[in-house]
């Protein structure tokens, strides 16, 4: 059975609106109307395995796992809920672009936290409620809601945890819980409120936390409003006393695992825990049998299936992928980690994304006055050298090697009178590391006035390599420039931090036309011109093209990328935008 429905989003819709049998159910399921009332009548007392994970507490959790043609039904229901269902705002479970992390955000830098926890989440949610809800929310009439609820609903009357419709379910059954712990936020002033799955969280920086919510004695006993246990009790749930803790700014704030105190933190325990599974491994390279003896025995709160035997290099890999998405892809921590781990493994290892300095290293190019490039002057019946400045290029994805025109002028003099060059890839254009392994690029083409220069570099995957383009540019826009001024050889690259300031026209040489440049704060030094300006998402947004001279400082201006991608266009180099950031 394919998991995968062949009805479009639109019609799928359509459908679930007007579902009135039993047989509308299968269609849109699309499977037959037989096999539908097996697995929801035949097989209802055989669809669940059950097992126990244990919880880091020592706790177990009952998860229940529906067989293979169940579990395929609650895919494809899970995804048409989710296309008629708009989640509330409030709610991060469960929720594509939201996670424990966005969750976390939302209570960063707090005076003071509050956590809670509902007690059974998805078990206390009964048959009878997930009936309701297809009834009053989606005003399905009797045998429609009873069969989707039985879809949903584990044999004995809950909501499983582990099926993959329950996620789904709990947010439109809860979202009026989120509706009215979000109004008492509202109403407490200067309050946030979020809810990931069971998780609850209340966050102020306020001087005294709010009365409306809860309230703390001298003994730091904490007492929940009388409104706030009403409102989760009346909407089904309760309150887990044993986990309701209220943090203030001076101690440890925790949301969902992830400290929130000054900014996105893991605890230090769970890093050392990484670190020491790490060292384990290192120590027991050539046994990892041995390694993975002292895993179990030192590490036996790892949630598994009773008596199946966890890959210590997937943990180990999820536990390190958890510390980049909570402190972040360019986190030293977590590159650390993630090398060591890529050291060891036996699977795939993980893919670390460049930082943002060594992306602009290795896709900043120097154009270096040492070089010249040979030609043959037919006119005069001579060979002889075009000079040409130093300067900055930079690979634009799908594009190619991108400077000024003015970099190049020699080479662009000599293309201008048809000289022919000795090497098809006359221009050699190097990294700042790399100087003694330069790159051979020729002109795609050029545009004097506008002062733009669009070279191919030999061997370069233009779609696979580079900086992605954005032609929004806003006053005030903040922005790097990146580049080479007054590059000598091992010279590190340049990055300046400023912002966009105001529109200055530039007047071709003949007078006739005006072009739109723009000034920046950052000041344009000799060796930068050509260098790109990008945007704080690393999108190139312009081109260096003028700034200081011998003669002092002019304006600062760059040459907007809509120009570059313009002259692109109008060579055939591109045929459409394609906006990817870095």
């Amino acid at each position: 059975m394919n998991v995968e429905l062949k009805s479009s989003p639109t019609d799928i819709r359509l459908k679930f609106r007007k579902l009135n049998t039993f047989d509308d159910i299968a269609h849109l399921l699309e499977i037959p109307v037989q096999f539908l009332w097996k697995i929801l009548v035949r097989d209802k007392l055989v669809n669940y395995r059950t097992f126990k994970l244990r919880k880091k507490n020592g706790d177990e959790r009952t998860i229940y796992s529906p067989l293979s043609n169940l579990a395929i039904l609650q895919k494809k229901l899970s995804y048409i809920l989710s296309l008629n269902f708009t989640h509330h705002d409030r709610s991060h479970g469960f929720i594509e672009n939201r996670s424990i992390v966005t969750n976390a955000s939302e209570h960063l830098r707090k005076k003071y936290v509050l956590n809670l926890d509902l007690e059974n989440f998805f078990e206390s949610i009964s048959f009878r409620r997930i009936r309701h809800m297809f009834i009053s929310y989606y005003k399905f009439n009797d045998k429609v809601a009873s069969t989707l609820a039985n879809i949903c609903s584990h044999p004995d009357g809950f909501l499983p945890q582990g099926a993959p419709t329950s996620p789904v379910v709990s947010n439109i059954i809860a979202k009026t819980l989120d509706k009215e712990l979000k109004r008492v936020a509202i109403g407490a002033k200067w309050t946030q409120y979020t809810r990931y799955a069971d998780d609850i969280t209340f966050s102020t920086s306020k001087e005294q936390f709010p009365k409306e919510i809860a309230t703390i004695n001298e003994s730091g006993i904490i007492t929940l409003n009388e409104n706030i246990i009403k409102i989760i009790e009346k909407n089904g749930f309760k309150v887990n006393d044993k986990k309701t803790r209220l943090q203030n700014h001076k101690q440890s704030q925790s949301v969902t695992g992830i400290t929130v105190n000054e900014k996105l933190n893991i605890d230090r325990r769970y890093i050392r825990r990484i670190r020491s599974i790490l060292s384990c491994i290192e120590k027991n390279i050539n046994n990892l049998d041995e390694a993975h003896k002292i895993f179990e025995m030192k590490y036996p709160f790892r949630q598994r299936k009773r008596g199946s035997n966890p890959d210590m290099f997937l943990i180990l890999r999820g536990m390190i992928s958890h510390v980049g998405n909570v402190k972040g892809k360019q986190d030293s921590v977590y590159w650390k980690l993630a090398n060591r781990f890529n050291k060891v493994t036996p699977h795939e290892p993980i893919k670390l994304q460049l930082s943002r300095r060594e992306f602009h290293e290795d896709n900043t190019y120097v154009i270096d006055s040492d070089y010249t490039a040979k030609y043959y002057n037919h006119n005069e019946n001579i060979f002889d050298e075009a000079l040409y400045g130093q300067g900055t290029g930079f690979i634009l994805r799908t594009i190619g090697l991108v400077t000024n025109a003015h970099v190049i002028e020699g080479i662009i003099e000599g293309l201008e009178q048809k000289f022919i060059f000795s090497k098809k890839y006359y221009i050699e254009a190097y990294k700042s590391t790399l100087y003694s392994f330069p790159e051979n690029a020729k002109v795609l083409c050029y545009d004097i006035e506008k002062d733009i220069a669009i070279l191919s570099v030999e061997g370069l995957e233009i779609h696979e390599k580079g900086y992605m383009y954005n032609e929004s540019i806003k006053e005030e826009q903040q922005i790097e420039l990146v580049g080479f001024p007054g590059y000598r050889k091992g010279q590190d690259i340049k990055i300046q931090k400023g912002f966009v300031q105001g529109v200055r026209m530039h007047l071709s040489k003949d007078g006739t036309k005006r072009y739109k440049r723009r000034e920046i704060s950052a000041t344009i030094y000799g060796g930068n011109s050509g260098g790109p300006i990008v945007n704080t998402d690393n999108e190139v947004i312009g081109l260096a093209v003028k700034g200081a001279t011998m003669n002092g400082v002019s304006p600062n201006e760059i040459v907007p990328i809509s120009e570059v991608i313009e002259l692109a266009k109008k060579h055939g180099i591109i045929n459409e935008h394609v906006s990817i950031s870095f």
